[in-house]
């Protein structure tokens, strides 16, 4: 799927550009979240101020008071005011703790940013390989989460974890936990081949932290 598909599906379905329509078509595609939010922007001040060559000057100006506007909105709204104001000082040292202070599950997670459970699952436990992570996942649970793209990294690029840890005290040598390449972990979900394409193909675009 494209912006382009989004644009038509809010052509067909006669959308206003009020921001409770902004946030709604957002949860629905939250990949598109930034695209959706210039869109969403300068609509508005198309429908407010119209056409008329005698506001084109100005048009730029209100154009950016807006769109700075919504996007201050859609963060309150998309977060909880706590959250908000503890996202860039929070001591998270996983996705699920993130998930947590977000009111989010790690199943809810994953329909957002179009993973399975799995992979968020693995993710959580540093168990892929960061440096074979796309840059657009961190980017992806970043926006989601409410969380800096670096803290993501941060969390992405930890020491992998077992899955518990009465697991490491039973054993008497040291743990050896399974990790694998994000390609790897991708082949072998239960995603849909057409999504799993589409996220091998994001590998080209840059993977490991910036």
């Amino acid at each position: 799927m494209t912006f382009d598909d989004i644009v038509t599906f809010l052509l067909e379905e006669k959308v206003t550009p009020t921001h409770q329509q902004l946030v709604q078509w957002i949860d629905r595609y939250p990949q598109f979240a930034e695209e959706l939010s210039d869109y969403f922007a300068e609509w508005a001040v198309r429908e407010e101020m119209g056409d008329d060559d005698e506001v084109a000057e100005p048009r730029s100006e209100r154009f950016a008071n807006i769109g700075v506007s919504h996007a201050l909105n859609l963060l309150h709204v998309r977060k909880p005011k706590a959250a908000l104001v503890h996202a860039a000082e929070s001591k998270a040292t996983t996705l699920a703790q993130l998930c947590k202070g977000a009111g989010l599950s790690l199943t809810s997670l994953a329909d957002r940013v179009r993973l399975d459970e799995e992979i968020l699952m693995k993710l959580d436990l540093s168990r892929i390989v960061a440096g074979s992570i796309p840059r657009r996942v961190a980017n992806m649970l970043a926006m989601t989460l409410g969380a800096s793209t670096a803290e993501i990294w941060h969390i992405l690029s930890a020491s992998p974890r077992p899955t518990s840890k009465g697991a490491l005290q039973k054993s008497r040598q040291r743990a050896q936990v399974r990790t694998e390449s994000f390609e790897d972990a991708i082949r072998s979900s239960s995603l849909p081949s057409e999504l799993r394409n589409e996220w091998l193909r994001s590998i080209d675009e840059g993977t490991g932290p910036p």
